[in-house]
C-alpha cells in the first residue's frame, strides 16, 4: 500500500506554546510543519522558529489550497484568529500525539491539539479547536462544546458536559455527570462537585465560585 503524503500544517501562533505544539508534529507522521503564523505583533514574523517561516496573517490566503492550520494558543480566546484563517478558506487538522489514547468510539473535532499521554474515554466528542494538555484524562460519554482547554493531569470524569470556551486548571478533577456552564473557568487543583452555570471562575477543595463573568482565559 502506497504510504499518504504527509499534510503541510501552518500553526497559528509564533509564540512559546507554538514551539510545543511544534514538537508535537514533529511526532506525527501524517502532518508535515511547513511554518508559522502571526496576527497582532508584526516584528515576530523577521526571525524563523526553528528553521521555519513566521509569516504574518495577512500574507498567507494564497496557501490556503494547499495548506491546514491549527491553533497554538492556550487562551480559550483563539476564536478570532481561528475565525481570520477560516474566512480566508483554511482547513483545520487536529494533531493527535501518538502517545495518547484515543478511543475508536470517541470523536475528535477537527482543529484540536491533543497532547502526549492523554487518555479519551469511549462514546466521548471533543468539539472543534479544542486543547487537551499532556496526561489529561477524558472519561466516557463527555460531550464538550468548541475552543475548551484542559490543563495538564486534569481528571474530567465520565458523563460530564463541558461547554464552549471552558478552560480546566492543571490537575483539576471535575467529578462524574456534571455541567460546567460556557466559559466558565476551573483552577488548577480545583476539585468540582456540582454543577457550574456560566461562567465563574471557580476554585477550591471542593470547589466554589470565586469570581463572577470570566467568560473563558
Amino acid at each position: 500500500m502506497e504510504a499518504t503524503e504527509a499534510r503541510p500544517l501552518l500553526i497559528l501562533g509564533a509564540r512559546s506554546f507554538a514551539r510545543e505544539v511544534a514538537d508535537l508534529v514533529s511526532d506525527v507522521p501524517s502532518l508535515r510543519l511547513a511554518g508559522f503564523v502571526e496576527n497582532t505583533d508584526r516584528p515576530l514574523c523577521s526571525e524563523p522558529i526553528d528553521g521555519l517561516p513566521v509569516h504574518w496573517v495577512d500574507d498567507i490566503a494564497g496557501m490556503a489550497a494547499t495548506h491546514w492550520c491549527v491553533c497554538a494558543f492556550g487562551s480559550t480566546r483563539r476564536i478570532a484568529f481561528i475565525r481570520q484563517a477560516a474566512a480566508m478558506g483554511f482547513r483545520f487538522a487536529s494533531v493527535i500525539h501518538p502517545s495518547a489514547r484515543v478511543s475508536q468510539r470517541s470523536i475528535v473535532a477537527d482543529g484540536s491539539i491533543v497532547s502526549s499521554g492523554v487518555q479519551i474515554a469511549t462514546q466521548t466528542r471533543i468539539g472543534r479547536h479544542a486543547l487537551v494538555n499532556r496526561g489529561a484524562l477524558i472519561g466516557h460519554d463527555v460531550v464538550t462544546g468548541e475552543c475548551i482547554s484542559v490543563g495538564p493531569g486534569a481528571n474530567i470524569g465520565g458523563g460530564c458536559r463541558i461547554g464552549s470556551g471552558c478552560f480546566i486548571g492543571m490537575g483539576a478533577t471535575v467529578i462524574e455527570r456534571l455541567g460546567i456552564g460556557a466559559g466558565a473557568v476551573v483552577a488548577a487543583g480545583a476539585v468540582v462537585h456540582r454543577d457550574v452555570p456560566p461562567p465563574p471562575l471557580v476554585a477550591g477543595v471542593p470547589a466554589v465560585v470565586v469570581r463572577h463573568g470570566v467568560d473563558g482565559l
